[in-house]
């Protein structure tokens, strides 16, 4: 969601995502590549190019996304967010509109809407 729902009603209509039609937006991992890792006492750090395979509009093409994943054991200072070992997963990637068959309405992709979006993605995990 964007804040605007006259825009979000644009964004998920049939000029553009088609959430109607195409309903999952989803990244399926297939390897980690160059993976650097780094400790200091309280986490641990990798850092890597993701490849997988990205689905969006009804068409899979194989991406790469550079993430970085963030792991910090049980401690007093993670208590105070939440009980549990605590995974932060942060990615980032372009996605060419064109190639999943993204037009939008007019002329918009390339004058106001830029050809590539960049995505940012953050997902937390806590062992039980």
């Amino acid at each position: 969601k964007t804040g605007n729902s006259t825009r979000d009603g644009h964004m998920y209509g049939s000029d553009w995502l088609d959430a109607n039609r195409y309903p999952t937006i989803a990244f399926r991992l297939k390897r980690l590549e160059s993976p650097t890792v780094t400790r200091d006492a309280d986490r641990a750090v990798v850092k890597a190019v993701a490849i997988g395979d990205f689905t969006l509009h009804g068409i899979t093409k194989e991406l790469s996304a550079d993430v970085t994943i963030t792991y910090l054991e049980r401690s007093e200072k993670t208590r105070a967010i939440i009980e549990g070992d605590l995974a932060l997963v942060q990615a980032n990637f372009s996605v060419p509109l064109a190639e999943f068959g993204i037009k939008g309405k007019g002329t918009l992709i390339g004058s106001r809407v830029g050809e590539k979006i960049t995505v940012e993605a953050t997902l937390l995990g806590v062992s039980k």
